[in-house]
C-alpha cells in the first residue's frame, strides 16, 4: 500500500483556511491469493476543507468537511456512468468502478472564551462505511451533539467543567438495530497553595440498543448505564529548584448495569512517590498498584509494584530509562499468575534532526493455577528517526 498527501493553509492562527488531499492505492501484485480470503486491492482518495474564524474577540468558529471516495476492488472492470459526480471526472488520480463508495464527515465547533468561563458547542457526523487509508482506525456511522461549560473561581484555583452530549448511529436506517447514548460529565480541579492539586471527575453514560425490525419482540431492546468516578491527588514535598519530591495518588471506580440486571464493578488504585534531582538529570519513581473487578460472581484482584528510573547524560543528548513492574493476579481468592516486565530504553540525539533509540523488553509470566503455560518473551527494537 502506497499513499501520499499534502496540506495547504492560508491565514493566521486565529483566522485561516486549510485544504487537505490524500491518495492511497494497493499494489495488486503484492496480494497473494488464498482460499477463503476476501482481501482485495483497494484505492482511496480523500479531500477536506477546514476553516477557523475568530468571529468576535471571544467567539471562535471552526468547521471541517471531508469527503472520501473508496474503491474496494480496483480489479473490477465494471465502469460507472460518467455523471455529475466529480470523482468520475478527475482522470488518473482516481478511477471509480462498481465497488466504489462515497462518504463524508463533518466536524464543527463554536467556542466562547471568557476570562472566567468557557462555553463550547460541538457537532460531529460521520457517514456509515466512511473509510480512509490515511488512518489505521476510524469510527463511522455516528452523529454527536455535545455542549460543555468551564468556569474558574477563587482566583482561578478552582476549575469546574461540565459536559453533556447525545450520540446516535444507524444514520442510513439500514442496520438491524440502532443505538442511542446520553453522556453527562463533571470534572473539578483545585490547587491549594501551589503544593497540592486535586482533580475529581464523574461521568455517566446511558446507552439504549433497539431493534429496527420486529418491534413487537421486547427482548430485542437493551439498556446499559455506566458510572465512572475518579480522583487524582498530587502533593509536593518541599520542592526546590534542585530537588522535586511528589506524592501521587489516583483512584478510579466504575459501575455498569444493564437490562438483565448484570452488575460489573471495576476499581483501579495506585499510590506513588516521585523524586527528581535536576542537577544530575535523575528521576526516580516508585508506585504500588491494586485493581479489583467483580462480574457475575467472579472476583479478580491484581496487585504489584512499579519502579522507574530515568537518567540523562552527555548534556542531555543521551537519555536512559529502566522500568520494572510486577502484577500478581487472584481469582476468587486463588492465585492465578504473576507477570514481571523488565524494560530498558536508551535514546541518543545525534543532532537536531536525527535520533537513535534502542529498546529492550523481557516479559516473564508464571502460572500458578489454570491451563495457560508459563513463558517468557524477549523483544529488542532499534530505531532511527529523521525529522526535516
Amino acid at each position: 500500500r502506497w499513499g501520499y498527501g499534502s496540506k495547504v493553509r492560508l491565514g493566521s492562527n486565529t483566522n485561516n483556511v486549510s485544504l487537505c488531499f490524500f491518495r492511497g492505492r494497493d499494489d495488486e501484485n503484492s496480494i497473494i491469493p488464498q482460499e477463503g480470503s476476501s482481501l482485495t486491492p483497494a484505492e482511496n482518495l480523500v479531500w477536506s476543507i477546514y476553516t477557523k474564524q475568530k468571529i468576535h474577540k471571544k467567539l471562535t468558529f471552526d468547521f471541517e468537511y471531508a469527503c472520501s471516495g473508496y474503491t474496494r476492488d480496483v480489479r473490477n472492470d465494471q465502469n460507472v456512468l460518467d455523471n455529475f459526480n466529480y470523482y468520475n471526472n478527475i482522470g488518473w488520480s482516481f478511477t471509480p468502478n462498481a465497488t466504489t463508495q462515497y462518504n463524508k464527515a463533518i466536524v464543527t465547533n463554536l467556542t466562547y472564551a471568557h476570562e472566567k468561563y468557557n462555553v463550547k458547542f460541538s457537532y460531529k457526523r460521520i457517514d456509515p462505511e466512511y473509510m480512509s487509508m490515511g488512518t489505521p482506525f476510524l469510527n463511522n456511522d455516528l452523529e454527536n451533539l455535545t455542549a460543555g461549560l468551564t468556569w474558574k473561581m477563587l482566583k482561578k484555583t478552582l476549575s469546574i467543567t461540565t459536559t453533556g452530549g447525545f450520540q446516535r448511529n444507524n444514520l442510513d436506517q439500514l442496520q438491524v438495530s440502532k443505538e442511542t447514548r446520553l453522556a453527562l460529565g463533571l470534572n473539578t480541579s483545585y490547587s491549594f497553595k501551589k503544593k497540592m492539586n486535586i482533580i475529581f471527575s464523574y461521568s455517566n453514560f446511558t446507552s439504549r440498543v433497539q431493534q429496527e425490525q420486529f418491534f413487537d419482540i421486547d427482548s430485542l431492546e437493551f439498556f446499559q448505564t455506566t458510572h465512572n468516578l475518579s480522583m487524582r491527588v498530587n502533593y509536593k514535598l518541599g520542592n526546590t529548584k534542585k530537588v522535586k519530591k511528589d506524592i501521587i495518588f489516583g483512584t478510579n471506580y466504575q459501575l455498569a448495569n444493564d437490562t438483565y440486571e448484570n452488575k460489573t464493578t471495576i476499581s483501579n488504585n495506585n499510590l506513588g512517590y516521585k523524586h527528581g534531582i535536576k542537577s544530575k538529570g535523575l528521576t526516580l519513581y516508585l508506585s504500588i498498584n491494586y485493581n479489583k473487578s467483580i462480574f457475575q460472581g467472579l472476583e479478580t484482584d491484581s496487585y504489584g509494584p512499579t519502579f522507574n528510573v530515568t537518567k540523562s547524560l552527555l548534556k542531555k543528548k543521551l537519555v536512559a530509562r529502566f522500568t520494572y513492574s510486577t502484577i500478581f493476579r487472584k481469582a476468587n481468592g486463588f492465585k492465578q499468575n504473576g507477570i514481571s516486565n523488565f524494560r530498558l530504553a536508551v535514546k541518543y540525539k545525534l543532532s537536531r534532526h536525527h535520533e537513535l533509540s534502542l529498546n529492550g523488553t523481557l516479559l516473564d509470566r508464571k502460572t500458578y493455577e489454570g491451563t495457560q503455560p508459563s513463558f517468557n518473551e524477549k523483544t529488542v527494537t532499534l530505531q532511527y528517526s529523521a525529522r526535516f
